[in-house]
């Protein structure tokens, strides 16, 4: 199931909203963290509040996230003895304005991923369609756990400039990730993203480009962009242009050109038969999308 949950907004209070099930994600994030495709389950609390008379401060938001990602069904057990994967922790973001053309939002994440391995022990036993593992792991078998834990202490500025042409807005996005629970110094990710035009209107057209760097384990690799060359241990290049042909229409063609940052980690994701002196060589895939809504 794609999307079941309940949305619940008082009229008398529109600055609240709480949010249970399993819904998009409520919060500012990028594809080196959380994959588009993916909508989490649990809960979410927003406090937005809009501020008309506080000069180039524009609005200001508080977001709590309380979501689980593995059910252990039939216990009851803590999770410190392996009870349910969950994640606790927020967001908080300012949206600025700086003259008619340039708003700006800033938004810091912290999110605790607590008791991580039973997605790995998932995937080696082939139970998670999620990302190749390309984390570091321990142990082999029904006992391989990760090498490191997982606390996302993530920041992200994202900016919209009104260009002379009103059909062509700049979109500029950087996210900087640092992972301070990890066992090694492979800990940080960065993706910076720039895009030309809208896909809102008929006939809009948008040009972007991408540019990732996620190391080892920055972040849990079953859970953040499905595309990339590998999901961590990676840099990515993504180039894509969208036309809305119809209001319910879009031809979408991107091409991600990416390679393994460092082939002598562990599950390094390699070409087979590459020589131990070589560079994992960059890898291009061209993908062209049709999306229609109704």
């Amino acid at each position: 199931m794609d999307k079941a949950y309940i949305n619940y907004q008082p009229v008398a209070h529109k600055w609240v909203t709480l949010t249970a099930g399993k819904f998009a994600p409520t919060w500012m994030k990028t594809s080196a963290w959380l994959d588009p495709d993916l909508n989490p389950e649990g809960g979410s609390e927003k406090l937005s509040f809009d501020l008309k008379h506080l000069g180039f401060v524009k609005n200001v938001s508080v977001i709590g996230m309380q979501l689980v990602y593995n059910e252990v069904a039939g216990t009851n057990l803590p999770v410190a003895l392996g009870g349910d994967s969950v994640v606790f922790g927020g967001q908080g973001s300012l949206t600025m304005q700086f003259g008619k053309r340039i708003t700006t939002t800033f938004a810091g994440t912290g999110l605790n991923w607590i008791n991580a391995d039973p997605v790995i022990k998932a995937i080696f036993a082939k139970t998670l369609a999620g990302n190749r593992n390309t984390n570091a792991t321990i142990g082999t078998g029904t006992n391989i756990r990760y090498a490191s834990k997982f606390m996302y202490a993530d920041f992200i500025a994202d900016s919209t400039v009104q260009t002379w042409w009103d059909k062509y807005p700049l979109h500029l996005t950087l996210d900087l990730l640092d992972n301070p629970r990890a066992a090694s110094d492979h800990n940080h990710a960065l993706w910076a993203e720039a895009a030309v035009g809208n896909a809102k209107e008929k006939h809009d057209l948008q040009f972007g480009y991408a540019f990732g760097r996620i190391e080892q384990d920055a972040v849990i690799a079953a859970f953040n962009e499905s595309e990339l060359r590998a999901p961590t241990n990676v840099i990515q290049n993504k180039l894509y242009a969208q036309w809305l042909v119809q209001k319910n229409t879009t031809l979408s063609f991107t091409d991600w050109i990416g390679r393994t940052l460092d082939r002598n980690l562990q599950n390094a994701a390699l070409v087979p038969g590459l020589p131990l002196a070589q560079h994992d060589p960059y890898v291009s895939r061209m993908q062209f999308d049709v999306i229609y809504k109704f």
